[in-house]
C-alpha cells in the first residue's frame, strides 16, 4: 500500500505522540535518544520513499537499448535490443494481433516435395518467366526457336539448382556435359546447346518496356517477379514481431 506525504506525516506524528513507555522502550534498545532533527530526517525519508513508490507505478524504468544503426537515407533507426514504449500507449501498427505461424495454406499443400517447391514458384510467377524467355527467344533466334514450355522449365530451374548442389556452380557448361568427366544427369534431362540457349534467352519482364521504368525502379528488370515472390512468402508464413535479415545486398569497398 503507497501512502501520500499528508499520511506519512500524520503516521509519523501519531507515533511520536505515544506515551512516555514507548519512548522508553525505544531508547533502551537503541541507546540513543531521538531529537528534532532526527524526527525530520525520519519524516523526509518516509516522504521521499512514498514519492519513489509512486513514481514506479506511473512511469517505467529506463532500460538501455543498446547501440544504434541509422539507414543510408537517415531516416530509420534500428535498436540492437528489443524498444520499449515509455510515452503512453503503444502504436496500433506495432500491436502483433496474429500468431508467427506456417499459414494453413502452406502445410495443406506440402504432400511432396513438387508442391513444396510450387509454394515459392508459384505457377502464375513460372507462366510469366516463360512468356518473356519466349518473346526473347524469337527476337535473337527467329524461326529456329523453339517456345519453351512449362516441363522444359522446371528442367532447365532443376539442373542449376542440381549444380549448386553438386558444387558445379563454378564449373563451365562444357564440364558439366562432359561425357567422361561429367554429370551424367545433365546429358540426359536436356541438351547442352538447348540449356545455353534458354540460359542466354530467360528474361524476367518485358525488355522492351523495361527501359521506360528503370530510371524510377532499380528492381524493373525483375519487378513483377518479384511482387509475385513476395506475395508467395506471404502466403506461406506469419512473421513474428523481431525479424532478423540473414543476408542482404549491400554496397562495399574494402578490402
Amino acid at each position: 500500500m503507497v501512502y501520500n506525504a499528508a499520511q506519512v506525516r500524520q503516521i509519523l506524528m501519531s507515533e511520536l505522540s505515544d506515551g512516555d513507555d514507548s519512548r522508553d522502550d525505544v531508547e533502551a534498545s537503541d541507546g540513543e535518544q531521538s531529537s528534532d532533527d532526527e524526527e525530520v530526517d525520519v519524516f523526509e525519508n518516509f516522504s521521499k520513499a512514498a514519492s519513489d513508490s509512486e513514481c514506479e507505478d506511473t512511469a517505467e524504468v529506463e532500460v538501455d537499448q543498446g547501440p544504434t544503426y541509422r539507414s543510408k537515407n537517415n531516416q530509420e533507426t534500428w535498436y540492437e535490443n528489443p524498444q520499449r514504449n515509455t510515452e503512453g500507449r503503444r502504436a496500433a501498427r506495432n500491436i502483433m494481433r496474429i500468431t508467427a505461424e506456417t499459414t494453413r495454406y502452406a502445410v495443406r499443400n506440402v504432400d511432396t516435395a513438387e508442391y513444396a517447391f510450387q509454394l515459392f514458384l508459384t505457377p502464375s510467377l513460372l507462366q510469366q518467366i516463360i512468356d518473356w524467355t519466349n518473346k526473347e527467344g524469337r527476337l535473337v533466334y527467329g524461326h529456329h526457336w523453339a517456345d519453351v514450355d512449362n516441363i522444359e522449365m522446371h528442367c532447365y530451374l532443376g539442373l542449376l539448382i542440381l549444380a549448386g548442389v553438386m558444387t558445379g556452380h563454378n564449373e563451365s557448361v562444357m564440364s558439366l556435359w562432359n561425357e567422361e568427366n561429367g554429370r551424367a544427369i545433365f546429358n540426359r534431362s536436356m541438351a547442352r546447346n538447348r540449356f545455353t540457349d534458354i540460359s542466354r534467352c530467360i528474361r524476367f519482364d518485358d525488355a522492351a518496356a523495361r527501359c521506360r521504368t528503370r530510371s524510377t525502379d532499380k528492381l524493373a528488370p525483375i519487378r513483377d517477379v518479384f511482387e509475385l515472390w513476395v506475395k508467395s512468402f506471404q502466403d506461406c508464413y506469419i512473421p513474428n514481431e523481431n525479424v532478423t535479415v540473414d543476408e542482404q545486398l549491400v554496397t562495399f569497398r574494402g578490402r
